[in-house]
């Protein structure tokens, strides 16, 4: 058993190092915090089991893999029974060394849940939602179809909805894009992790119905043996024997580690949400009623899925700019806002607005602006979950910065700078941050929301997206300020970057 996984770690190692030679990895190998913390953990825990057993093998005169074998039944919390201290010193350095070994495997689950889960996830969203999204936009230039339970707007048809509505429809497509793709990947991820724990008990169980042969074990009874182990409930009535079972159920169980934590990982965010979900609904019906009416009870889950597919063109032209920016603030039961909150959001409407006009003619403003903003946007960079910003927001900021200009519907980008941007071999995915000073509209450089340079898809969240905009348009103003100061009058320096002007929208 050595010798194969010795054979393996090395094949793994070959080809690392000829996927760094084509490329495809890069050459300088950091860790991030994470996996350096997870490394170091799980090194500590073997070195704590494998030490262990060494003491045990002499304290209890054990044969050393057989002090192996109970210590990991121990730290596991299987406990067979078959082999366990008779010792006095024994028995006594059982409550430190099992406590110890319990909380240092309850670190390495939680490192391996943040580092495997927390972080990959976030990748494999990102290469799912860019799947989902390419086949949508393709499918909104026929102007027809549904992709991925998403009913696609008419932002197709100009006959249906003019151009700045329909790249407000665009936004919200990609709202939907991003729900879709996140929930159907928790139940993928679900599926795979399944898989992987039927695969870990079947292979298993058939290992120990070979290894066990001598002891006239069934396939049935290893199923049974390898179910409790795996639970952790160990009744101790099938124990492997002296063959090389018992090697394998260390190395079985060490692989059980990851593969349970991830199982049920993926449950919690999936199975569990919907019971959970379930026996709220129920509750709120029955014995603890909330304080929303029987009727909106029994709306809310046709309202949850009919999120998940784009609204009708009605709904769309009815909606105002003050509704859609502040629709957290109003009630789920309640479907106007009061006249009080009206008020309130059409003056904050109107102060935006005067907010660009006042940037783009008036440099010091715009720099208090750009200030202003940036500290509010400091506050939600390490906010959990990440904020999601609505259209408005997003055409303020982005109007601050000057790229809104540039957004158009995803039908007007010509066909040939879409097939130039897939043709290269690392496309560049997301709206860029940095201050570009166009001496003229190039249209080659419009973008789209539903676009390979959309800034609601990269690497970036939508705060630190803003964030990175804002602190780069200031940077650039105050660049030029400098620069200005320091030369001739008679020289022209480089215009700044002037807000877009916005349109006025009611």
């Amino acid at each position: 058993m050595a010798a194969a996984l010795y054979f393996l770690v090395s094949s793994l190692m070959v080809v690392t190092v000829f996927g760094a030679k084509r490329n495809h990895y890069s050459r300088e190998f950091r860790l991030t915090p994470n996996q350096r913390s997870l490394m170091l953990q799980t090194i500590i825990w073997l070195v704590y089991l494998l030490g262990g057993a060494a003491v045990y093998a002499h304290i209890e005169d054990w044969d050393f893999l057989e002090a192996v074998y109970w210590a990991d039944v121990t730290l596991l919390t299987d406990g067979f029974g078959d082999l366990s201290p008779q010792t006095h010193l024994g028995r006594s350095l059982l409550f430190p060394y099992a406590v110890g070994g319990i909380l240092t495997l309850a670190l390495v689950v939680t490192s391996i849940r943040e580092l495997m889960i927390d972080r990959g996830k976030e990748a494999i969203i990102a290469r799912r939602t860019e799947l989902t999204r390419k086949r949508i936009a393709d499918q909104v230039r026929r102007g027809k179809g549904k992709v991925s339970g998403i009913k696609l707007p008419p932002i197709s048809d100009p006959s249906q909805l003019p151009e700045s509505q329909r790249q407000e429809a665009e936004f919200y497509l990609m709202r939907q894009i991003h729900k879709v793709a996140s929930l159907k990947l928790k139940w993928f991820l679900l599926g795979i992790a399944a898989c992987a724990w039927m695969a870990l008990w079947l292979l298993g169980a058939l290992a120990f119905w070979i290894a066990e042969e001598a002891q006239n074990w069934s396939y049935f009874d290893s199923l049974y043996f390898a179910y409790t182990s795996l639970l952790t409930i160990g009744y101790g009535d099938f124990v492997p024997g002296d063959t090389w079972g018992k090697p394998f159920l260390v190395f079985w169980s060490l692989l059980a580690i990851p593969t349970m934590t991830i199982l049920f990982s993926s449950m919690g965010s999936t199975i569990a949400k919907f019971v959970e979900d379930t026996t709220n609904f129920a509750g709120e019906l029955t014995v603890l009623p909330g304080e929303e009416s029987f009727r909106d009870v029994l709306a809310s889950p046709l309202r949850q899925l009919r999120e998940l597919s784009y609204q009708t063109p009605r709904e769309l032209l009815n909606r105002t700019i003050s509704l859609a920016h502040h629709t957290d603030s109003i009630p789920a039961n309640q479907t106007s806002p009061p006249k009080s909150t009206e008020k309130k959001l059409s003056s904050r409407t109107k102060s935006k607005e005067t907010d660009i006009k006042e940037a783009a003619t008036n440099p010091h403003r715009r720099q208090y602006i750009l200030i202003r903003e940036i500290r509010k946007i400091y506050r939600d960079l390490n906010a959990q979950p990440p904020k999601s910003y609505t259209y408005d927001e997003w055409y303020f900021y982005l109007s601050l910065v000057g790229k809104m200009r540039l957004c158009s519907s995803y039908i007007n980008i010509p066909r040939s700078q879409i097939e130039e941007i897939q043709g290269l071999d690392h496309p560049r995915i997301g709206l860029g941050t940095s201050v570009i000073v166009e001496k003229q509209n190039n249209p080659t450089d419009n973008w789209s929301w539903i676009g390979t340079r959309s800034p609601l898809i990269g690497d970036k969240g939508e705060a630190q997206w803003i964030f990175e905009a804002l602190s780069a348009a200031l940077e650039h103003d105050l660049k030029l300020q400098s620069e200005q100061d320091g030369i001739d009058s008679s020289n022209d320096p480089a215009p700044p970057v002037s807000p877009d002007i916005p349109r006025l929208q009611s």
